[in-house]
């Protein structure tokens, strides 16, 4: 909603509170709120407000082997403290390391016999969103760079490294989400689309390190060449997204005929055995940054 600005006394411009919202958080004259800054944004909260929400959950036979969707869906719906009932030693450990992988700043703060309970001890600020999301950005590229690596020298040295940024990636986009829902702005459907998509760019690269890496594949000029242009077109991408740069998204959309429309697609009706599969993962890779920029583009427009 737009309201108008009014000037109070020399310097002072106020602006009128929604009635609704007021009463929903119980504020009247003389009430307090906080006012936070964020770049362009100013963010008014309800003084006194509390966050704190908890969940009570049972494992029985028919959930515990989905206790990772689980409690990844309580963390990113913004429960503050997860008690889980109905556990035992096997669950508990299985629930350490979903935690000290995919919640950021949450612990195991009880555990007994049969319950143990799940809360922020450390969660970032809010604030550390943008922050955050460009650390994603940045680790996709070193992902790149350490697959490319492996695939030149076809040692493949690199399966922890790989799989320990994947990781990584999960919990930042994990963390990422769980901001959208607790804080809805007008671009949270756009943002959420947006971390879907970097979130499969991040398991296809796995993917595809994986493969070359069991298939010992090996590697020639032209699929290194196609991998120094995938570098690129990324680059653009994290280019558009941090610094809204909306030339960024028009450049990737004008070379998708280029490449998995055009080169790649020549390149596989030539190919054979691995290297037909190491292609097609390409192919992927060149299509899911392309379509990533278009949410990027919605998010630069509405700014």
């Amino acid at each position: 909603m737009k309201r108008k600005l009014v000037k109070q006394g020399a310097s002072t411009l106020m602006v009128s509170i929604p009635a609704k919202w007021a009463r929903e958080h119980k504020l009247d004259k003389g009430s307090e709120v906080e006012v936070e800054e964020d770049n362009n944004t100013l963010r008014i909260v309800a003084a006194g407000k509390s966050d704190s929400k908890e969940i009570k959950l049972q494992l029985i036979e028919n959930n515990k082997k989905d206790i990772k969707n689980i409690l990844t869906h309580a963390y990113r719906r913004g429960f503050e403290k997860i008690k889980i009932e109905g556990v035992n030693k096997e669950a508990i450990r299985e629930i350490q390391q979903i935690v000290d992988k995919m919640l950021l700043g949450f612990e195991i703060t009880m555990r007994s016999n049969n319950e143990c309970v799940v809360e922020n001890v450390s969660e970032p600020s809010n604030k550390k969103y943008q922050d955050l999301l460009k650390r994603a950005l940045s680790i996709i590229k070193e992902t790149h760079i350490s697959i490319v690596e492996d695939i030149k020298s076809g040692k493949y040295e690199s399966s922890l490294e790989i799989e320990e940024m994947k990781e990584h990636i999960d919990k930042l986009i994990l963390f990422c989400r769980r901001v959208l829902l607790k804080e809805p702005e007008q671009d949270v459907a756009l943002n959420w689309e947006l971390l879907t998509f970097l979130t499969h760019i991040s398991h296809k690269y796995y993917y595809l390190y994986n493969y070359s890496k069991t298939r010992q594949f090996k590697t020639d000029k032209n699929t290194l060449d196609l991998l120094e242009s995938l570098e690129k077109y990324y680059a653009m991408l994290e280019d558009a997204i941090i610094n809204k740069n909306i030339s960024s998204v028009h450049k990737i959309n004008s070379l998708k005929e280029e490449y998995h429309f055009g080169k790649i697609p020549k390149m596989l009706e030539k190919s054979l055995g691995k290297k037909t599969v190491v292609l097609m993962h390409l192919n992927e890779l060149f299509r899911l940054i392309q379509i990533s920029s278009s949410p990027v583009l919605s998010i630069i427009l509405n700014k």
